[in-house]
């Protein structure tokens, strides 16, 4: 085989390209420019590729152009000889056909559609129908002047919702009445003021509703306070800080509301499904909530629970910027607004009028990673994944062999020592194991606080770096897995002495296990 000889213009817009075989036979085409002729000549035996622009060949040598054609005509004349088909007709409805065959063989022919009157074309089809809220309807936002909220009156009267009505615990900020006045030309706006968890402040605010001949159609309830802490810090008065505006709210919400709505949406939290750590008043409200969409739902009302992540864009987390870093520190995946949208307006949409693949659930959770993303994520501590319940989204988008142990970094194969347990008794003094132990516990602290590790001093303490209770439990959580050793408070504590004290117990157990072995042997 000879090399290919090409010749291009600087800008080539137009190529011929000639492949001529020693049996007779010939191919030739005709095509735009980046032409690929000249790269496929080699494939087959004995075949010379010329690559030229026919348009310089016309300017230069009009005689040699004629030649060219001429030539051109005689081989197409033989393209039987070599297999060319020539124009192969293809109807509408085998398109793809017509292009599994020019992928296949682009050089052997013409390849068209045509059309037949008796075709059946594939179509495609639209899985959501645009949702019209009916305009004599009233639509209520619970604890809906908060950002996620403001997102969610606003998706309604985008849809025609002509009335909306806000219920907030506290009266409108300079912002949320800037927010109402921005609606009002397009909608009618109430706002009241009432307690959700209060039974009959809420029944009061309702009564008044129905004197103003207000039709409810749907509700959201998007009520939600944080009081976080450890649970065995939890007073009652802090469990029920976030505990009712969840609970008791949707509960007087399921009570009080008419039986007839079109949906009623709970704006719930994933932390229901996995328990957020010091947020057990928090999570055990969304789990109520969880339940409470299952029980409308056995009693035919359309209810949905949206059991939420971070909401990027909106909500807590976009107030509360330690709040976002705190949940990132901790590996929680981010939702996305537009994705809570969609949710949303296909828990709205009547039944049939989408494809019943999209028909929501009663209880829809959301950024709950799978062990592949926990991961890649290089999460801290994914607490989640040694439930049980999690054992098989921990394989998903995962090595094969991955397990909870895997993603959570702690303990070793059956139960037995880590192997920053075992280099910490394998170390040859206590400075040395404390040593061996420093590196982990200071990365550790780091990517809490989202701070690099060269940062962190272990000369100081560990509130001078802002551990709170909830990073505490979180700390001494991981000591426990890790390295099987049972410390109290990080309180007094520098992150060195914090070393010394953990590696002093991990050695004391080792001996004990050792000296243990020894007298079973001697007996």
């Amino acid at each position: 085989m000879r090399a290919s000889r090409t010749v291009r213009r600087p800008d080539p817009e137009t190529y011929a390209a000639v492949l001529t075989k020693d049996i007779g036979g010939c191919v030739s085409q005709v095509a735009f420019s980046d032409l690929e002729i000249a790269q496929r000549a080699h494939q087959a035996k004995k075949v010379l590729g010329q690559t030229f622009d026919i348009r310089d060949v016309l300017q230069r040598d009009q005689s040699r152009a004629k030649l060219i054609f001429d030539n051109v005509d005689k081989m197409m004349a033989s393209l039987a000889c070599v297999g060319i088909k020539g124009q192969q007709q293809f109807p509408y409805s085998r398109t793809q056909a017509a292009f599994a065959a020019l992928v296949e063989a682009p050089y052997t022919g013409l390849y068209t559609l045509v059309v037949n009157p008796d075709d059946e074309l594939p179509v495609a089809k639209m899985l959501t129908e645009p949702i019209t809220l009916p305009a004599d309807g009233a639509y209520l936002l619970v604890g809906g002047l908060g950002g996620l909220g403001r997102s969610i009156a606003q998706l309604l009267v985008d849809h025609m919702a002509k009335t909306i009505v806000f219920i907030n615990r506290s009266a409108p900020d300079a912002s949320a009445l800037a927010f109402i006045a921005s609606l009002s030309s397009r909608a009618t706006i109430y706002t009241f003021q009432a307690d959700v968890s209060d039974r009959a402040a809420l029944a009061a605010v309702l009564d008044e509703m129905a004197r103003a001949g207000l039709r409810l159609r749907g509700a959201f309830q998007c009520a939600a306070v944080l009081d976080d802490a450890a649970f065995a810090n939890m007073s009652y008065d802090r469990w029920m800080t976030a505990f009712a505006p969840k609970a008791l709210g949707a509960w007087n919400l399921h009570s009080l509301l008419p039986a007839d709505l079109d949906f009623f949406i709970m704006l719930s939290s994933s932390s229901g499904v996995i328990g957020n750590r010091g947020q057990a008043n928090y999570a055990s409200g969304n789990a109520f909530q969880d339940g409470l969409a299952l029980h409308r739902t056995a009693l035919g009302r359309p209810t949905f629970s949206l059991d939420l992540g971070l909401v990027l864009e909106a909500g807590m987390v976009a107030r509360d910027a330690s709040l976002l870093d705190r949940m990132r520190a901790a590996g929680f995946f981010g939702t996305r607004l537009t994705d809570v949208h969609f949710l949303v307006l296909r828990a709205m949409a009547p039944r049939g009028t989408q494809d019943p693949r999209l028909d929501l659930p009663p209880q829809t959770v959301t950024a709950v990673g799978t062990g592949g993303l926990a991961l890649q994520a290089r999460t801290a501590d994914p607490f989640w994944t040694r439930a049980p319940l999690f054992a098989y989204l921990n394989t998903v988008d995962a090595p094969p062999g991955t397990t909870s142990a895997t993603l959570t970094g702690g303990g070793g194969a059956h139960g037995g020592p880590s192997d920053l347990a075992s280099a910490v008794r394998g170390a040859q003094s206590l400075d040395a194991a404390a040593a061996v132990l420093l590196p982990r516990v200071t990365a550790r602290l780091a990517h809490r606080k989202g701070m690099l590790a060269d940062e962190v001093d272990p000369g100081r303490s560990f509130a001078a770096y802002g551990i709170d209770s909830l990073d505490s439990i979180f700390l001494l959580g991981w000591i426990s897995r890790e390295l099987g050793a049972g410390v109290q408070t990080l309180d007094g504590l520098t992150i060195a002495e914090l070393c010394a004290q953990v590696a002093s117990k991990v050695r004391a157990a080792g001996a004990e296990e050792a000296n243990a072995a020894v007298d079973g042997n001697d007996e």
